[in-house]
């Protein structure tokens, strides 16, 4: 008997693996394994229908009409076809979703977080932690009674760690970063990186093979980050970026690049960049989420040509010359 609660809470945490991962995106694999795993077992099943019931009831953060008329039911994959329907319906559409703070038990928050492109959302977790997240970004977390912890598995965040009985965990790329409280903003692009805007925290680097290397301590206005050699490395800071306000803030930065990150937040390649002008360096605060006005705005700033695009973009090229001007 001793074994029981403990062989609950490992079904348990498997089912909330499995809806979370189901809506991250859905696959005929991927909902093939966690049929036979329902049917491996009823005890299984019993426990992905508890997280179904769970979800069903679960506050979620929806901003979009569409998703605001949304259901989000999930039902065994014993009937594939109608498995996850709305919940993907709201996904496509880019819905934010913090899936329920007791979801796998009275004592532990499993929550998978995630934006869709052009969004900025905020929101709050069960231990206090104020978490904003940037476009298509995704961070999964879990506070228990044992560990609080998150993951950064795409795109960029910036967390407000509430005080705690137990440190806070944060791994993002290669790094993992331990604190009691303060302010982090870390980035899932290339190895991972983080920056202490508040507060103080270790940093350590995951080996290979697995082994943590020392605890690196770093302050705020430190920026870390991990060299093509592995080593982690600190350096000041720059200013806080302005994203969390819905904001695009470039210094000097290349045409090419600033057009590259409006692309990465909308999704699609809206703004395009003639060869020519690639170069070209931009300074200035711009709204986020309309790429298409980015452009037309860019275009004023350089003195060039927003030609449209069949699918809404743009196209930022040289002004043509007029003949006999």
């Amino acid at each position: 008997m001793a074994d029981v609660q403990p062989d609950n809470d490992r079904r348990r945490r498997k089912a909330a693996d499995w809806i979370a991962r189901l809506q991250g995106g859905r696959t005929p694999e991927l909902e093939q394994d966690v049929a036979r795993w329902c049917a491996a077992d009823p005890a299984n099943r019993a426990a992905f229908e508890r997280v179904q019931r769970s979800y069903e009831s679960a506050t979620l953060l929806r901003h979009t009409p569409v998703a605001r008329r949304r259901s989000m039911a999930f039902r065994t994959p014993e009937r594939p076809r109608f498995a996850l329907a709305a919940s993907l319906a709201a996904v496509a559409i880019g819905s934010v979703l913090a899936f329920a703070p007791r979801l796998i038990g009275p004592r532990t928050q499993a929550v998978l977080l995630a934006t869709g492109s052009g969004e900025v959302r905020s929101m709050r977790l069960a231990d206090g932690t104020a978490v904003i997240l940037d476009a298509r970004t995704q961070l999964r977390v879990e506070i228990s009674a044992a560990e609080r912890h998150a993951r950064l598995e795409q795109g960029r965040a910036r967390m407000q760690i509430a005080g705690g009985r137990r440190r806070f965990t944060l791994t993002v790329g290669e790094l993992q970063v331990s604190m009691d409280r303060g302010t982090v903003e870390a980035s899932a692009a290339d190895r991972g990186s983080i920056t202490m805007l508040n507060g103080a925290a270790l940093v350590t680097k995951a080996s290979e093979s697995g082994e943590k290397e020392d605890a690196v301590p770093v302050v705020v206005r430190q920026h870390v980050t991990v060299a093509e050699d592995g080593a982690v490395v600190l350096n000041p800071a720059p200013a806080p970026g302005r994203w969390p306000e819905g904001l695009l803030e470039f210094r000097s930065a290349p045409l090419s690049s600033v057009a590259a990150k409006a692309n990465y937040d909308a999704g699609a390649p809206k703004i395009r960049v003639a060869p020519e002008v690639a170069s070209r360096t931009v300074t200035g605060v711009f709204r986020a989420g309309d790429p298409r006005g980015l452009g037309q705005s860019l275009a004023a700033a350089l003195q060039l040509e927003a030609l449209p695009t069949p699918d809404g973009g743009v196209l930022l090229r040289p002004i043509a010359k007029k003949n006999g001007g």
